[in-house]
């Protein structure tokens, strides 16, 4: 993909925000101080009902970079769509308008892109809890990707995080991509997924520049909904149809497998019986899949804990807890 650009490319950098009063001030203080200059900052407010509308209206009176734009409420994936519409940047990034950024953030992604003339820059983020910070994850270390290992270290998800927010886009990927705005769960790995595959060439820094922010009732701490439950599988069935590369096939594959187990094993304090419909539905689905996939295939942890999970589901489940006591990871995203 052919690039023509000067030394001080354009951001264009999309804020959804939603009733998010007690943090957007934040958020767009930490946006409008970056040490890289050259932004358009829109901000969609997405149907709000408290301050939200009025703070960003605020700095956009003050800094002429801010643009708001007033919407009925679609979600998130609607109001990053919206956002699209009216950027005009040879990058395009995304903020999440309750958490912030360093200040160096763009600065350092764009130099990036620049240098190693690169279709996505991205770095890593740090998970912000009431009590404490979780790196993710810090190791300074700096990685080229082209299409083949971008979708690869992105399906593996070991070190790259399948979030938006994080990375800048060369505009043009994002041009007429995939866009499910019925995805609530999960939506961000997906759409990464398409654009990934449009990339010629990544470049990603484990430096942790954004600061995700953990509260309550957010996504990453709310119990049970249908969103939660059916969107990984959705996201993970739609990766499976379009992957004709055989090692990512069986990747997204192996992932489908453990996404069935921890559904199957998943407990919740509300909607009982409906959750419990969908994991009868969900042993189907993996009984299906282990037989049409060669054992050679499924890695043993998965092929052990799926025979447990369809054979004694309450076993997988107690097991699944204990390990959670001692490494700790049972109340990871409790606030």
């Amino acid at each position: 993909m052919i690039k023509e650009l000067n030394e001080n490319p354009k951001v264009s950098i999309i804020i959804p925000a939603y009733n998010i009063a007690p943090y957007l001030e934040r958020c767009l203080e930490s946006v409008r101080h970056q040490t890289y200059k050259e932004l358009q900052i829109i901000i969609v407010d997405d149907g709000s009902t408290d301050q939200t509308g009025q703070i960003a209206d605020s700095f956009a009176e003050r800094d002429k970079r801010f643009q708001v734009i007033h919407k009925e409420n679609r979600g998130v994936s609607a109001a990053r769509k919206t956002g699209l519409e009216k950027a005009e940047g040879d990058y395009i990034g995304f903020v999440d308008g309750d958490d912030y950024i360093e200040p160096e953030m763009y600065e350092k992604l764009v130099g990036l892109a620049v240098e190693y003339s690169a279709d996505i820059a991205h770095c890593g983020y740090q998970m912000v809890f009431p009590d404490r910070v979780d790196l993710y994850h810090g190791t300074k270390q700096l990685k080229v990707q082209d299409t083949y290992t971008g979708v690869k270290d992105l399906l593996e998800g070991t070190l790259i995080e399948p979030g938006l927010v994080n990375k800048i886009y060369w505009h043009k990927l994002l041009e007429n991509v995939e866009y499910d705005e019925n995805i609530v769960i999960n939506e961000d790995l997906l759409l990464n997924y398409f654009l990934f595959h449009r990339s010629e060439k990544a470049v990603f820094i484990d430096v942790p520049y954004y600061h995700y922010m953990v509260r309550k009732n957010s996504a990453s701490t709310s119990d049970w909904n249908e969103h939660k439950i059916k969107d990984p599988v959705c996201v993970l069935e739609t990766m499976y149809k379009r992957e004709t590369e055989s090692e990512l096939k069986n990747l997204i594959n192996n992932r489908y497998i453990y996404q069935m187990i921890r559904l199957i094993i998943f407990q919740s304090d509300n909607k009982r019986e409906e959750l419990k419909r969908y994991q009868e539905e969900f042993k189907q689905k993996l009984k299906k899949v282990l037989i049409q996939t060669n054992k050679k295939e499924i890695s043993r942890k998965n092929y052990w804990m799926a025979q447990m999970a369809l054979r004694c589901t309450w076993g997988l489940r107690l097991l699944h807890w204990l390990h959670g006591e001692i490494k700790g990871t049972n109340n990871k995203y409790r606030v």
